[in-house]
Order: structure tokens, then C-alpha cells, then sequence
């Protein structure tokens, strides 16, 4: 049971107080945070918007425990402006906060989709490279050779995927980069298809699948 000093208006006022002084604080968080667009400023800022919203509540529910002790007109009037200033003040912080999170987000995926880019890239001209060699083999070939180009493929294609997913959490789907996944899907499976008629080859020993 709270003590009767505990719900004075001037103890609830004070604890409100403590509560705006650290609205206040975040406020000047934000200040460090603006201009910044790295991770752990994107981090930081979500972080922020949590505590915002908390605070923001911890300050209405000492101030609605405020309004229901107080009886005159006056003083409920200053304490509605009182209210009116706070949800101004946390208008303006929410808005910032979210224009900072929107700036770093903007700029992780787009590292994250030139990463994707370079990788891409790497993984076709690799392809491209086992594709030449196996047009080169025959049933004669050495069947550890055929199964070492039928593993470096599977590892092409686990690479794929992994982009895949990189690419689709970043709503990237329909992206020119999702076009060329497809495409070397494609010549992934044909690299698959030519090494698995080359290994079931009656001409080749001890057929393994690397698939």
C-alpha cells in the first residue's frame, strides 16, 4: 500500500519531473546520433525509440495519477498544457528518431546489396570457369576429377541460396541481382545434369553423386 506521501501532487509531480529529465537526455542522444549511418548508430536508435515509448508512458501515468487529485480548473488547465508540451516534445523526438533509423537502414542495405553484388559476381565467373571445364570432359575422364567439379558446383549452389535469403530480407525481390540468381540457378543445374550423365556413364568406374 502506497504511503500518503507517495501520492501527494507534489511527490507525483516530482517523479514526473524525473521522468521528462530523461526525455530530456534522449533528446540529446539523438544530437550525437544524427548525421551518423552505421550499424551500431541503427542500433542505438532502435534502442532509443524503446525508451521513448516507455518513458513516454511512465510520464502520462504519473500525470493522469496527478489530474485525478487535483479538483481546481486553473491548476488542471496548466496541467493539460503541461501535457500538450510533452506530447509536442515526444512528437518531435519519435520523428527523429525514426529519420535516423530510416538513414541507416537505407545504408546497411545498400552495403548489404553491393556485397550481394560482388558475391554474385565472384560465384558466375566460378561458374562459368567449372562450365568450360566439364564441357571439356568425357565418360573417360578421371571420375575424381568429375566429382570434384560436381562438389565445387554443389558449393555454388549452397552460395546461391545463402544470397537468396540475404537478398529476400532485404525485400529485394524483383531486383536486377534476384535476375541473375535465377540465371545461375539455371546453369548450376545444367553443370548438375552434365556431370551426373557423365558419372552414371557406363565408360566411367564407381559412380558417386556429389549431389
Amino acid at each position: 500500500m502506497k504511503s500518503a506521501e507517495e501520492t501527494t501532487p507534489a511527490t507525483i509531480r516530482r517523479r514526473r519531473g524525473v521522468v521528462r529529465a530523461s526525455i530530456t537526455r534522449l533528446s540529446s542522444r539523438l544530437d550525437d546520433l544524427e548525421g551518423k549511418t552505421d550499424r551500431t548508430t541503427h542500433d542505438v536508435a532502435q534502442r532509443t525509440s524503446l525508451k521513448l515509448t516507455e518513458l513516454d508512458s511512465e510520464f502520462k501515468t504519473y500525470h493522469y495519477r496527478l489530474i485525478d487529485l487535483i479538483d481546481e480548473d486553473e491548476t488542471i488547465g496548466r496541467e493539460q498544457a503541461v501535457l500538450d508540451e510533452h506530447d509536442d516534445i515526444i512528437a518531435t523526438l519519435d520523428a527523429r528518431v525514426k529519420r535516423i533509423i530510416a538513414a541507416c537502414s537505407a545504408k546497411v542495405e545498400s552495403a548489404d546489396h553491393k556485397a550481394a553484388s560482388r558475391k554474385l559476381s565472384h560465384l558466375e565467373k566460378n561458374l562459368t570457369s567449372i562450365s568450360e571445364a566439364i564441357s571439356s570432359l568425357t565418360a573417360e575422364s578421371e571420375p575424381c576429377l568429375i566429382q570434384q567439379y560436381g562438389e565445387q558446383v554443389q558449393d555454388i549452389k549452397t552460395a546461391l541460396g545463402d544470397t537468396r535469403n540475404t537478398l529476400l530480407s532485404l525485400d529485394f525481390d524483383g531486383d536486377a541481382l534476384m535476375t541473375t540468381l535465377e540465371r545461375l540457378d539455371k546453369g548450376v543445374f545444367d553443370c548438375s545434369l552434365k556431370i551426373k550423365r557423365l558419372m552414371y556413364s557406363p565408360s566411367t568406374s564407381a559412380p558417386t553423386d556429389p549431389a
